[in-house]
Formats: C-alpha cells, sequence, structure tokens
C-alpha cells in the first residue's frame, strides 16, 4: 500500500465558477474518486466533504476558493478529476500546486500508482 502520509486534494469543476449550482453527479465524482483514493492508501482532502461539514450555502466562490486553498496547501499532490481543465478553480488550484512543486495527476493514475508499488 502507498504510504498514508501522502495527502492529495482532489480537484475538477463544481460550480463553474459560482454561476452553477454544484450537481449531485459532480458531487457523486469527487466521493468516487475519493474512495478509490483512500482504498489506496492516500490521505484524501475532499471539497465536497468540506462542504458537506459545514453551511456554506450562502458562500460566494471566493469564500469557497479561499477554504479550499487553505487545505491545498497542506496537501503533497492534486489528483484532478474529468473536465478539470474547463474549470477555473480547479486550473487555479493545479496552477498553485504546480507552482509550489506538488505533483498532480488524474486519480486514476494515482491509484494505479499504489497498484505498481504492492
Amino acid at each position: 500500500m502507498v504510504d498514508a502520509m501522502i495527502r492529495l486534494y482532489c480537484s475538477a469543476p463544481l460550480t463553474n465558477g459560482g454561476t452553477q449550482p454544484m450537481t449531485e453527479e459532480r458531487k457523486q465524482a469527487f466521493r468516487d474518486a475519493a474512495g478509490k483514493l483512500r482504498e489506496a492508501g492516500f490521505d484524501v482532502v475532499n471539497p465536497v466533504e468540506l462542504d458537506e461539514a459545514e453551511d456554506c450555502t450562502d458562500w460566494t466562490w471566493q469564500q469557497f476558493m479561499k477554504r479550499d486553498l487553505h487545505f491545498l496547501l497542506d496537501c503533497d499532490g492534486i489528483a484532478t478529476l474529468y473536465g478539470w481543465q474547463e474549470s477555473e478553480g480547479a486550473r487555479f488550484e493545479v496552477d498553485v500546486a504546480k507552482r509550489l512543486g506538488f505533483r498532480v495527476a488524474p486519480h486514476f493514475v494515482w491509484t494505479e500508482l499504489e497498484a505498481l508499488v504492492k
């Protein structure tokens, strides 16, 4: 199993810059990816779970990004989900992570990595 100390942040579109409501389909994609990453032995920060842990129904996009960047900075890498390139927020998260030297890869690459080191 991969060292559990590797902490990954899941990144993908959620609200399209605050212009669209978060759909159940998007939430489920985050849950599925986080579940697979955890099964592979990673510690995972999932923004959907952060949202569900507190009342943030009236938050602006900027408030979400401030909170999420705080959690991102405590991670070792980013696990991107399908469509991340179309998301202003996800592109920003990936840019920050790359500039800080974090590893960035699709979520399925991280889980495949775990299979290779078994």
